[in-house]
């Protein structure tokens, strides 16, 4: 094949060579937000702000567990059956079944991912129809689609579909990697999340959980720079090869204990940046995003008015909050038990799950009140003492006999005119430091101390 001899001018125009100054900075990470998705809330429901967000609610909302109960009502007296109410209590409390866990563990899943999935075993235990077995079916395990004919998914577990019939079908992914059609599966939600599987009550913070996870690298990034003498950039002159890829690995990785030198036509420039509280100020910002959200009573204005300033609308936001995770739970769990009245001959009966809510302290409000109502005379003696009573103290109300005998024990040590005698015991202390030579000293020590005892109501040897 013949070749052509090219000029040196054609040479030069063929070659284009790389000139100029390249600048590889510190900063190169750009924030996007990501999509929600399954692998993402795996990722993120370990994070330590969300963990605990999570836990805090959860301990609050199940967290009297001696006053848990479950009771068969019967319809006819609107009381519970005692003698069937015991035997599904001891069934609930078996070791396959541990309902009180499940209850937890449903609404941490319902939190963390949308629906909780469920596999009830009902069998019999001779004539006995019982809840045999009630296991937990992992929300991540439902991440997989198994169906080609399935018309709607769940946009997070695409596993919970619905067929072109109209059913609900469950694809759950096992460890061989195969994904398998489930048909024995309850699936709980919060009914206020709607959508097919529901929606995790987490979904709207997840952003913001990965915002903090990318402002604590940056914050480290700028930890370890500041540590090497402040932010900079590595000016590269007339880059060839690999240059900016290796200038790039200097700045990614300094700070970290990894030695690296600095090539011929490479130069630091430092910025002169030494310090700078953007991302603390970022994690702190994010930080009170994520417990404004979980917080029941964060709408309430502590200085102001947005709905109240005191310390009952925010009780009563918490209530109505905790009432309303506790009264879904509930419901879900009342359904799954429904089969034991069904299969047992209960028929004019229901189930009633109570899960105990959080008591408040009130005795020091009971206590302010007693104070006030005997201050204003607003509240009766037998009144204070019944109040007295709901704060924790074993009071019985007083008939006229045992409220005049309260009445003189007081009087006895303070009289009715105690204000006046106190004011007439000052005087006297006063004239008690009288000299008693002094010529103008005009009462005995005898007459001192009877006054006294008359003032105060007490007789000769008491104190």
């Amino acid at each position: 094949m013949a070749t052509t001899k090219r000029t040196e001018k054609q040479l030069k125009k063929d070659l284009q060579l790389e000139e100029g100054s390249v600048y590889v900075s510190s900063w190169g990470r750009v924030y996007s937000s990501p999509t929600v998705t399954a692998d993402l809330i795996s990722e993120v429901e370990s994070n330590v702000y969300l963990a605990g967000a999570l836990d805090k609610q959860q301990r609050t909302v199940f967290k009297d567990r001696k006053d848990f109960a479950v009771h068969i009502i019967d319809a006819d007296t609107d009381e519970p059956d005692q003698d069937a109410s015991k035997d599904i209590m001891r069934m609930v409390k078996k070791p396959d079944v541990r309902l009180w866990m499940k209850m937890q563990a449903a609404w941490r899943e319902s939190a963390t991912w949308g629906p909780a999935l469920f596999n009830p075993v009902w069998g019999y235990d001779g004539a006995e129809y019982v809840l045999k077995s009630l296991r937990l079916l992992p929300s991540a395990t439902f991440r997989r689609a198994g169906s080609g004919t399935s018309r709607i998914q769940n946009p997070i577990l695409p596993g919970i579909c619905l067929n072109a019939d109209n059913e609900i079908e469950f694809w759950q992914l096992q460890s061989d990697l195969a994904v398998k059609q489930l048909q024995n599966v309850v699936m709980m939600t919060d009914p206020v999340r709607s959508g097919l599987g529901g929606r995790p009550l987490i979904q709207p913070v997840v952003p913001i959980i990965s915002m903090l996870d990318f402002s604590w690298v940056g914050l480290m990034q700028q930890n370890n720079l500041l540590g090497a003498g402040g932010l900079f950039v590595i000016e590269v002159t007339n880059p060839k090869g690999d240059d900016v890829n290796y200038a790039q690995n200097i700045v990614n990785n300094i700070g970290r204990g990894v030695a690296f030198q600095t090539r011929q036509n490479m130069k630091i420039v430092n910025l002169g940046i030494t310090s700078t509280n953007v991302a603390i100020d970022t994690i702190n910002l994010l930080d009170r995003l994520i417990t404004n959200y979980f917080s029941p009573a964060s709408s309430i204005s502590k200085d102001g008015t947005l709905i109240g300033g005191s310390a009952g609308p925010e009780y009563d936001l918490y209530m109505s909050y905790i009432l309303g995770q506790q009264a879904w739970v509930e419901d879900a769990f009342e359904q799954l038990l429904q089969p034991y009245l069904d299969e047992n001959g209960y028929t004019n009966h229901s189930i009633q799950i109570d899960i105990p809510a959080p008591q408040v302290d009130k005795s020091e409000f009971w206590l302010k009140l007693v104070d006030e109502g005997h201050k204003t005379q607003s509240i009766s003696l037998n009144e204070r003492r019944a109040i007295l009573t709901w704060a924790g103290a074993e009071l019985e109300e007083l008939d006229d006999e045992g409220v005049q005998k309260l009445q003189d024990e007081y009087s006895k040590s303070t009289p009715a005119t105690a204000g006046f005698g106190l004011q007439q015991a000052k005087v006297m202390t006063e004239i008690a430091k009288i000299d008693p030579g002094d010529p103008y000293a005009f009462i005995s020590k005898g007459s001192q101390r009877k006054f006294y005892q008359a003032t105060l109501g007490i007789q000769d040897g008491e104190a």
